[in-house]
């Protein structure tokens, strides 16, 4: 349960180098080499293939492109590995999200955006089951037929005020989780609005350009 109140989606996020050691293409190919040369007995050989390749997986790490690329792998994995604490209707929720996300990824300006934004949804989404688990342990209406008696009344109004703590906490990062689902959304449609409207562009530029060409074509005749 204690792990659950701190889960975060930079719980599941590994570090760099060794997402990049563990990559399949760097593992398989290492792995199979490794094999290989332990079954001749070139123990020697293996180690100093394990330092050239730990060498050139940093080397690797300075290429700007290399780095982004492995730091989306990162986070698909983490936000994979957290999305499976969450309940049946809350994964499909994120599946539908991060679907959608994915497919604009390719030409959505704001793709940082939606990124932190899709860390923010999964850690509400978590905080709010584990919100949820607390509160299932408490119920008002267990003293409610007996409220009437002095010396239990003011007792039952104070479980009654904690109990509505409890449910406006629950209410506000239902809201929360709410809004950032909004959020995510519409950094998406925006993007593909701005892409249409791009395609838009070009085409009627293409039109023009082909028109005023046909429209040359007999003057110069």
């Amino acid at each position: 349960m204690a792990h659950e109140a701190l889960a975060r989606v930079n719980d599941d996020r590994q570090p760099m180098l060794v997402a990049a050691a563990l990559h399949p293409l760097n593992a398989v190919p290492v792995a199979g080499v490794v094999v290989v040369l332990m079954m001749l007995g070139l123990l020697l050989g293996v180690l100093g293939l394990l330092v050239v390749d730990f060498v050139a997986v940093v080397a690797l790490l300075r290429w700007p492109r290399a780095r982004r690329e492995l730091g989306h792998r990162i986070d698909r994995k983490a936000r994979q590995r957290a999305a499976e604490r969450l309940g049946p209707a809350e994964q499909a929720e994120w599946r539908s999200l991060e679907t959608l996300a994915r497919r604009t990824a390719r030409f959505n300006p704001r793709r940082a955006e939606v990124d932190m934004l899709l860390d923010a949804f999964l850690d509400l989404a978590l905080a709010l089951r584990y919100a949820r688990t607390c509160a299932d342990g408490g119920d008002t209406s267990l003293l409610l037929p007996r409220a009437t008696e002095p010396h239990l009344r003011a007792l039952v109004e104070e479980r009654a005020l904690a109990s509505r703590r409890a449910e406006r906490a629950i209410r506000s990062l239902r809201l929360k989780l709410e809004a950032t689902e909004q959020l995510v959304r519409l950094a998406c449609e925006v993007a593909i609005a701005e892409e249409c409207e791009a395609r838009a562009d070009v085409s009627a530029c293409a039109e023009i350009s082909s028109c005023a060409a046909d429209a040359g074509a007999p003057a110069a005749q």
